[in-house]
């Protein structure tokens, strides 16, 4: 909640003001989408236990998933399904290439999720898997995921990119996503910082 108070003072064309007069305190209720908080942002994104060796590079992606409204405070979100997806940089030096999924391993549950009864990942007009499909969020509103890219070369950088975030629906299922219909409106990308929205290191 936020408060605000004032005065207000009143100037006729001559120039004459009149005393001040003060405006009662007005409060303004924290911002809420459907009634309840439920744009969602990602509130922290690290790696750790990075590892490479001479054919791969392997680490822990470590999330948290907030609400964006009545914060801050950071108030973190429960039960929110985060996917990724891991990518490589193009030898070109400026593009970004998807890594096959023949050349990941992971500790995720699923690597595609179904929208409507069609797997996502391999629906023409959407964006092309493999992803990284993480299990809900815990009480605090964390995540993590264990991965391994290989078919890399020295030099070469590796990211992992937050493509969605929703609240996971009643019977969830990790190890076979499936959402009715579309809820990947509920990340807000641009009120989540640059710097976690995706993350990026150097093999």
């Amino acid at each position: 909640f936020v408060q605000y108070t004032g005065t207000l003072v009143l100037t006729d064309p001559s120039g004459n003001s009149s005393a001040p007069i003060p405006i009662p305190m007005i409060q303004t209720e924290g911002q809420l989408q459907n009634g309840t908080p439920d744009h969602l942002v990602v509130g922290s994104l690290a790696l750790s236990n990075e590892l490479r060796t001479p054919s791969s590079y392997s680490a822990t992606a470590e999330l948290r998933i907030d609400f964006r409204e009545q914060a801050p405070p950071s108030i973190p979100a429960r039960s929110r399904v985060i996917v990724a997806q891991l990518l490589k940089e193009d030898p070109n030096g400026q593009d970004w290439l998807i890594v096959p999924e023949t050349d990941i391993t992971h500790s995720a549950p699923a690597s595609d999720f179904l929208l409507a009864g069609s797997p996502y990942g391999q629906t023409p007009g959407f964006l092309p898997g493999p992803f990284l499909v993480l299990a809900p969020t815990d009480p605090f509103g964390r995540r993590s995921v264990d991965f391994t890219v290989t078919g890399l070369n020295p030099g070469q950088r590796v990211m992992v990119n937050v493509i969605a975030v929703f609240r996971a629906p009643s019977g969830w299922d990790p190890a076979n996503p499936s959402l009715a219909s579309n809820q990947l409106g509920e990340y807000h990308l641009p009120a989540t910082p640059s710097e976690n929205r995706r993350i990026v290191s150097t093999f």
